[in-house]
């Protein structure tokens, strides 16, 4: 059986899916929002076995998962999750709910290794993608991406205004961007994030002396953006002509609904995929979005890479058929 974990509004997880159907390929699928219930863990000289049940929210009656039955894994989005919470009395006195904090932080600490346990007890069977990778850290991979051959952009973490002048009078134009890949979302209607923005005059003027830790780049000249699909030692290519539109002019991610950017197939040179393949290898990542620029000179500079980018778009645009490659990947029919 193939395991998925995604996020049940993920349309790229449901596209794969109708291939998986089509290819009697059998699986269940686990959502982010799922309902765990942890039934058992056995460790023995003749080996692991857990068994769990999932309740979804669109199907009241729990599913049973065992580990003898997973022979694939499918990491997505989202995180697996054991909600237990201590039941508190009505009558329980308000000045020992500091006891009662620590006790849920304890039953949390224990609930957190068993799920960490069964993250470790999946990436054994044949696989794509891993919640590990989520811990992708941009800083590292623009290190590893260094070593292994590929050019990035001339890059500075500073937290003082004095150092943020300094490498404005060497770099000359620069951008700013989140250092994590972090975001946040509250009520379903207001979310934020940290996007790619050019650093203007005004900024420093208003900027304190100190500040927190930001990440500045040197802003690059291009020809074009590209966006790549890899997912084991192959690529995925999309060209993104952003630059010909000041909306999308520093990242193509301030999309243009009104006019779209052209966005066309292409063939990366071969040195340059197999650098992206030994970089992939070297962190570990079997799957993911990539992306690069290339500039004026025929430069490609690699930017960064994101473990559960969506892939639906390159796939539409360049008629790839990502999802069909992604199910085809766990083509093996179960009688």
């Amino acid at each position: 059986m193939l395991l998925i974990l995604s996020d049940e509004s993920d349309v790229s997880t449901n596209d794969v899916v109708n291939w998986l159907n089509y290819f009697s390929v059998y699986y269940k699928r686990v959502n982010g929002n799922s309902s765990i219930n942890l039934k058992n863990i056995y460790l023995s000289d003749e080996g692991v076995k857990w068994n769990l049940t999932i309740t979804e929210n669109f199907n009241p009656l729990p599913v049973s998962i065992s580990s003898d039955s997973i022979s694939q894994f499918w990491y997505r989005r989202g995180a697996l999750s054991i909600n237990k919470s201590l039941t508190i009395s009505p009558n329980f006195s308000p000045a020992n709910y500091q006891v009662i904090d620590e006790l849920q932080r304890c039953i949390n600490d224990n609930q957190n290794d068993v799920i960490d346990f069964l993250y470790h007890n999946l990436q054994s069977v044949k696989s794509i993608g891993s919640w590990y990778e989520n811990d992708t850290i941009k800083i590292v991979n623009l290190q590893i991406a260094k070593q292994t051959g590929l050019l990035i952009p001339p890059t500075t973490i500073v937290n003082t205004k004095e150092e943020l002048i300094q490498f404005l009078h060497k770099h000359g134009k620069c951008i700013t961007k989140g250092i994590n890949y972090n975001g946040f979302l509250l009520d379903r209607k207001l979310s934020g994030g940290c996007g790619t923005e050019l650093i203007k005059e005004e900024d420093i003027n208003n900027i304190a002396e100190t500040f927190a830790p930001s990440l500045i780049q040197k802003y690059l000249e291009k020809l074009f953006e590209i966006r790549i699909f890899y997912i084991d030692g192959k690529c995925y290519s999309a060209a993104i002509f952003s630059q010909q539109d000041e909306k999308t002019k520093i990242d193509f991610r301030n999309y243009n609904e009104e006019r779209p950017n052209r966005i066309v197939p292409y063939q990366l040179p071969v040195d340059i995929e197999q650098k992206l393949v030994k970089f992939m290898n070297a962190i570990e990542m079997k799957s993911g979005s990539i992306d690069l620029i290339v500039s004026p000179q025929l430069d490609y500079i690699f930017l960064e890479v994101n473990p559960v980018g969506q892939f639906g778009w390159i796939s539409d645009s360049c008629n790839y058929t990502i999802d069909k490659v992604i199910a085809s990947y766990f083509r093996i029919k179960f009688y």
